[in-house]
C-alpha cells in the first residue's frame, strides 16, 4: 500500500488555502478603510468641538484667510491642515489635523456658519455644519 497524498488531494487543499487567502486579504482591506473613515469622522468631530469653543468664548466662528493666522481656520475651501488654530489669546488646537491619507479637508466659514466636509472611502460624504455632524450624500 503507497503512502502519501494524491495529486487531486494536494490540489483540493490548495484550492482551498488559496480561497481562505483571498477572504481574509478582502476582510483586512475593509477593516483598514473603515479604519480610516473612523479616524476621519474623529477628526472632523475634533474640529467641530474647537470651533464651538472659539465661538464661545471669542463671540463669532473662526474665518477663512492666511493659514497659520489667529482666527483662521481654512483658506480657499481647505481646511488648513497642520496649522495651528488659535486666537491671539488662546491655542485651541495645536495641529490641525489632516486626512489619514493625506490632505485637507473641505471648509466653508463665514461669520455666521460654517460646514467642515471629508469623502468617505464608503463612497459617502461627512459633513459637521454649526454644531451637527452627519453622514449622507455621495462623494464630490
Amino acid at each position: 500500500m503507497k503512502e502519501g497524498f494524491t495529486l487531486i488531494e494536494l490540489l483540493l487543499v490548495v484550492s482551498i488555502i488559496g480561497i481562505l487567502a483571498t477572504f481574509t486579504a478582502v476582510l483586512v482591506t475593509n477593516a483598514r478603510a473603515d479604519s480610516r473613515d473612523s479616524v476621519r469622522i474623529a477628526n472632523l468631530t475634533q474640529i467641530m468641538t474647537a470651533i464651538e469653543l472659539f465661538k464661545s468664548i471669542e463671540g463669532a466662528y473662526p474665518i477663512a484667510g492666511a493659514c497659520g493666522e489667529n482666527g483662521v481656520l481654512a483658506n480657499a475651501g481647505k481646511l488648513c491642515g497642520s496649522y495651528v488654530f488659535q486666537s491671539a489669546s488662546k491655542k485651541y488646537i495645536s495641529r490641525l489635523p489632516q486626512d489619514p491619507q493625506g490632505g485637507d479637508f473641505a471648509a466653508t466659514i463665514n461669520s455666521s456658519s460654517y460646514s467642515l466636509s471629508a469623502n468617505l472611502e464608503n463612497g459617502n460624504r461627512y459633513i459637521c455644519s454649526n454644531t451637527a455632524c452627519n453622514e449622507g450624500g455621495e462623494n464630490e
